[in-house]
C-alpha cells in the first residue's frame, strides 16, 4: 500500500510539471509575437451563416485597423491565421470562399485551423430545434417582432423548456444556457431584428461544401477532429480540402494537415477550473478535469506546431512588400510590449 501511494504522488507531480511547462511555453510564445483578434458577433446567434461570415470579416478588419493606428502593426506584413471551432470553422470556410467577405477582411490568410467542423442541419446540430422553432414563430406572430424584446423572448424560451423537455436530462443545461443568453439580450435583439426564422441554416450543408469546392482560397489548412466527437464532420471536410488543394489529379496546390486527437466536441472550450474545485468535488471530478486539461494541452501543442511551421513558410503579399524588414521589426517590438 505504501508503495502504491508513493507512485501515485510521483505521477501527479510529473503531470503537474509537464502542464506548467506547456503553459509557460505558450506564454513565452505569445510574448514573442502572437496577437489574438477575437471576432464575436451577434449574427452568429442566427441561422444566416453567410451574413455572419461577412459581419465577422468586417469586425476583424476594424480591429486590425485599430492595431495599425495604435501600434504600427500591419497585418499585411505578418502571417495571419484563422482559427474556428464548430460553427466557427464553417464561418472561416465561408469567409475564404466568398469574394465580398475577402474584400471586407482586407488581408490574405496564411492558413486556417479548423476544429471540430460542424456542417449538419439545424435540426441535427441543435437539441429541440424543431419544437423551439415552432414556439418562437407562434410567440412572435402573436406579439409582433417589434414588440418581442430579447428579454421577453428569453423568458418565453425558459417557460418552453419546461413544456418541451420536462423529465429529461437536458432541462438543466438548457436552462443554464438561457441564463447566459439573457446576459446578452442586446446582442440577441440585434441578431433577431428583421429575422424570419427560416427552417435551417443558410447556406445549407451541401451548399457550404460546394462553396469550398469552387472558391475556397486559403491553401494551407489544419483540420482537427476529436475521437469522441459525435457531431463533427472534419473527416469529410479534410477529403474536400484534399481534393481541392493536394490531390495529384485535382489539387491546385496547397498544404493540408489532418489530426485526430483525444477529446470531445467541447474540448476546445475546456475552462481551467482547477483553482475553483472545492474539496467537496472529490477525486473523481479532479481526475476528470485533469484528463480534460491534458486533452486541451495536446490541442494547444498541435496548433502551435502548425502555426510555427506555416509562419516559416509564409511569404508577404508582393503588393505590400516594400519596407517589410523594418515594419516586421516594429510589429514584433509592439507585440513584445504586450498588446
Amino acid at each position: 500500500r505504501i508503495r502504491i501511494r508513493i507512485r501515485i504522488r510521483i505521477r501527479v507531480r510529473i503531470r503537474v510539471r509537464v502542464r506548467i511547462r506547456v503553459r509557460i511555453r505558450m506564454r513565452i510564445r505569445i510574448r514573442i509575437g502572437y496577437a489574438v483578434i477575437a471576432t464575436p458577433d451577434p449574427q452568429l446567434l442566427g441561422l444566416d451563416h453567410g451574413a455572419a461570415a461577412l459581419s465577422v470579416s468586417a469586425r476583424y478588419a476594424d480591429t486590425a485597423g485599430a492595431l495599425r493606428q495604435r501600434y504600427g502593426v500591419c497585418d499585411r506584413r505578418l502571417p495571419v491565421f484563422g482559427m474556428g471551432h464548430s460553427l466557427g470553422a464553417k464561418v472561416l470556410l465561408l469567409v475564404g470562399s466568398d469574394t465580398e467577405c475577402l474584400r471586407a477582411l482586407g488581408v490574405r490568410r496564411a492558413a486556417n485551423a479548423l476544429l471540430s467542423y460542424n456542417n449538419y442541419s439545424a435540426r441535427r446540430s441543435v437539441p429541440l430545434f424543431e419544437p423551439l422553432l415552432v414556439f418562437m414563430r407562434a410567440g412572435l406572430a402573436q406579439s409582433g417582432m417589434a414588440a418581442a424584446s430579447a428579454n421577453d423572448l428569453v423568458r418565453q424560451l425558459d417557460d418552453a423548456v419546461d413544456q418541451i423537455a420536462e423529465g429529461t436530462q437536458i432541462v438543466q443545461p438548457l436552462r443554464e444556457g438561457l441564463r447566459v443568453l439573457g446576459k446578452f439580450t442586446g446582442q440577441l435583439g440585434t441578431a433577431l431584428q428583421g429575422t424570419s426564422f427560416s427552417d435551417d441554416f443558410t447556406p445549407g450543408p451541401e451548399e457550404t461544401l460546394e462553396a469550398v469546392r469552387s472558391g475556397y482560397s486559403v491553401a494551407s489548412n489544419l483540420v482537427v477532429r476529436f475521437n469522441a466527437d459525435t457531431i463533427c464532420e472534419s473527416e469529410r471536410l479534410a477529403q474536400e480540402l484534399r481534393s481541392r488543394f493536394t490531390a495529384p489529379d485535382t489539387g491546385i496546390g496547397g498544404r493540408l494537415s489532418y489530426k485526430k486527437l483525444r477529446g470531445t466536441h467541447v474540448t476546445p472550450n475546456t475552462p481551467d477550473l482547477r483553482g475553483g474545485l472545492g474539496a467537496e468535488a472529490g477525486p473523481a471530478a479532479a481526475e476528470a478535469l485533469d484528463a480534460a486539461l491534458d486533452e486541451l494541452d495536446a490541442l494547444v501543442a498541435t496548433l502551435l506546431v502548425f502555426f510555427e511551421k506555416e509562419a516559416r513558410l509564409w511569404k508577404p503579399d508582393p503588393r505590400s512588400a516594400s519596407g517589410d524588414a523594418a515594419q516586421l521589426g516594429q510589429a514584433r517590438g509592439a507585440l513584445r510590449g504586450g498588446i
